[in-house]
């Protein structure tokens, strides 16, 4: 069975993930999450650090309870990536793009050199509904005004459709070495300070109900109670977003 390399970044989820449905399409997927410490990413900061690890160790736990597994590594992507096809006999690489100033042309380098080596790369869109580069002035340029934008934009705006997750997930004949994520040190000591986060549940299914909550609960009043910082009037999704 051909392999297929799906490398996690932003998009810790299965549902809706178009870079998991084309890595399923492949044959057999091996999921990976590199901890970036390339030289084009800024690092994050301690409360980001708790809310990567909560969510990792999710998605772990959601993979796990489909046959599959999280590999996880730490280093420069741009090295750890072409290892890890090299490692598991992948035929493909794919991940949903990131467009930060410096990872776009590290990702166009790093496609470049996957693609000398005989590997097929699929870079897909899972956080836009366009990417920042599909709408632009009649000169090439970026919009500097909204409603100008927002006309040109409105017309290649299409629903995509839901994207569901397989129940299972064919894993590959081999597992290649992971990294444990304790070992990653993410979660605060001396002190323990996230116990000021217990209204937060990183991970897919807490943005999930945080969602169905503020639909269900605060939707309807958020035109006014947004106002008021004292009132739980907005859907508080910008930390999963």
């Amino acid at each position: 069975m051909r392999t297929a390399l799906l490398w996690f970044r932003r998009d810790l989820r299965l549902v809706d993930n178009p870079a998991l449905r084309a890595a399923l399409a492949v044959g057999a997927v091996t999921p990976v999450y590199i901890l970036d410490e390339g030289p084009d990413v800024r690092p994050q900061g301690a409360a980001a650090l708790w809310w990567l690890n909560r969510s990792l160790s999710a998605l772990a736990a959601d993979l796990q309870d489909r046959g599959s597994r999280l590999i996880l590594r730490r280093g420069d992507p741009a090295r750890l990536i072409p290892e890890l096809a090299a490692e598991t006999g992948a035929t493909s690489v794919h991940w949903n793009d990131l467009f930060d100033p410096g990872l776009k042309e590290r990702d166009d380098r790093l496609e470049a050199r996957l693609a000398a080596t005989g590997l097929s790369v699929g870079r897909w869109n899972g956080a836009y509904l366009l990417r920042p580069d599909e709408v632009t002035t009649r000169t090439g340029g970026a919009f500097s005004v909204f409603t100008p934008f927002w006309r040109a934009a409105r017309p290649p705006i299409s629903d995509p459709g839901r994207i569901e997750p397989p129940a299972r997930l064919p894993a590959p004949d081999a597992w290649p070495a992971s990294e444990a994520l304790d070992s990653w040190g993410l979660h605060p000591v001396s002190p323990d300070w996230s116990a000021g986060f217990a209204d937060w549940t990183p991970g897919e299914a807490g943005a999930r109900e945080r969602l169905g909550r503020f639909l269900a609960r605060g939707l309807a009043g958020y035109g006014r109670a947004r106002d008021f910082p004292a009132e739980p009037g907005v859907s508080r999704l910008s930390a999963h977003l």
